[in-house]
């Protein structure tokens, strides 16, 4: 049945792939609907998740295949950078040395998936962003971030029930928090909407109730590390400005406060007791020890080139858990984790995303973006994750309302001469 089910999100999303690419001003939200509804939690991987393939994958597919035939837009449009010829130069000389090591053939298609994403991202820009003109999308957007944050409380609930299966004691133990792409859409919602330099064309009402929806699902994330990245982000930008650094302070403490009471009333213990900073610490040498005891057996060689694809952590805090391999692609952190596989050609990947997030001078909100990713980096392999997707969605949802309030700017600047 979970099979069946992949199959069929991957079809959709191909199906969505090909009509975004032809008619992308019609088929952008429902993209993104699709997207976004869809659970990307780990922990409904049976669904959305087969061997190393993604259900959106198919949505890239999709439009990758339709420019092949349709070629709408023409090849010496397509801007590709030196910097991304090399990473995926890279990229390929790493996987043919992988596919000829010892390890599991696993471990290399999931170290392939940062490659994969970035890859991915390139292509929809190139082909379908990159041209699309929308205007008036910003009631639309609002709408959609409402109701896709508001149904993280539905998934939650799924999961609490036992709506989705799982005999993982991980899960099981977890059940209270609930993680996927519309949390990381909602954090980079939430940056935004103390940013704005003009207020959106939608009711007051619309633009409180995006944004409490977004409070609400980032925190039933219960992930301090989160909330740490966007009290960090809110509270660093416009720092000139007295009155909002106010009003950022308020809601960074509200989102301090409410966490930790919800972690009280949902007993989570875990997290209860590693707020402190000795606590952290602990628990990010824990976290992290699989990564110094695979360097304790390293050539010089590794570090400067990483060990390759393939080569696998030993978690031994796996072995609780039934039916789990306790060894692992990646670690807990994205630096250590790509520094492990690239050495120090890691410094390439993360070039590579801050200059295509950076890739469109009129979007502001993408230094806001890369830092939520930058301090989220620290204790998660966010570019091995499926929901690392909604770091781009909400890039591209910015970008959209930004645009739009660029050309409100220009509109009221007209009025002012």
């Amino acid at each position: 049945f979970t099979t069946v089910m992949f199959l069929i999100l991957f079809l959709i999303c191909f199906i969505l792939g090909a009509a975004l690419y032809k008619k992308p001003e019609r088929y952008f939200l429902p993209s993104f609907y699709m997207l976004l509804l869809v659970p990307t939690s780990t922990s409904m991987s049976k669904i959305n998740l087969f061997s190393g393939i993604y259900f959106f994958d198919g949505l890239f597919l999709g439009i990758l295949l339709s420019h092949i035939i349709l070629q709408k837009v023409k090849y010496s449009d397509i801007k590709v950078t030196s910097s991304l010829l090399i990473f995926i130069l890279i990229t390929v000389l790493y996987t043919i040395i992988g596919v000829f090591s010892e390890f599991h053939i696993k471990y290399l298609l999931k170290d392939l998936r940062p490659a994969i994403y970035i890859i991915e991202f390139w292509i929809a820009y190139e082909l379908v962003f990159k041209y699309m003109t929308l205007r008036g999308m910003e009631k639309k957007i609002l709408i959609l971030i409402t109701i896709c944050s508001l149904l993280s409380l539905v998934k939650i609930l799924f999961l609490k029930f036992g709506f989705f299966s799982t005999n993982d004691k991980f899960y099981i133990e977890n059940s209270y928090r609930y993680l996927d792409a519309m949390t990381y859409v909602c954090a980079i919602y939430i940056v935004y909407s103390f940013n704005l330099k003009i207020k959106l064309p939608v009711n007051a009402f619309l633009r409180y109730l995006s944004t409490t929806a977004s409070f609400i699902c980032v925190l039933l994330s219960n992930s301090r590390f989160l909330l740490l990245a966007i009290c960090v982000v809110l509270l660093v930008s416009n720092l000139q400005k007295i009155e909002s650094f106010f009003y950022k302070s308020l809601a960074a403490t509200f989102l301090f406060v409410t966490f930790v009471f919800m972690s009280q009333l949902f007993d989570a213990v875990r997290v209860i007791e590693n707020l402190s900073v000795m606590g952290v610490y602990e628990q990010l040498l824990i976290r992290y020890s699989p990564f110094f005891a695979l360097f304790d057996e390293a050539e010089w060689y590794n570090y400067i080139f990483g060990f390759g694809f393939g080569v696998p952590f030993e978690i031994p805090w796996f072995s609780y858990r039934e039916n789990i391999d306790d060894l692992n692609a990646n670690l807990d952190s994205a630096y250590l984790t790509l520094y492990a596989k690239y050495g120090v050609v890691l410094l390439l990947v993360f070039g590579k995303l801050f200059t295509f997030y950076s890739i469109e001078k009129n979007v502001k909100g993408s230094k806001y973006i890369f830092g939520l990713l930058l301090i989220m980096s620290f204790v998660s392999a966010t570019l091995y994750q499926i929901y690392a997707i909604g770091f781009y969605l909400g890039w591209l949802l910015i970008r959209q309302l930004e645009l739009d309030e660029y050309r409100l700017h220009m509109k009221h600047g007209e009025q002012l001469r």
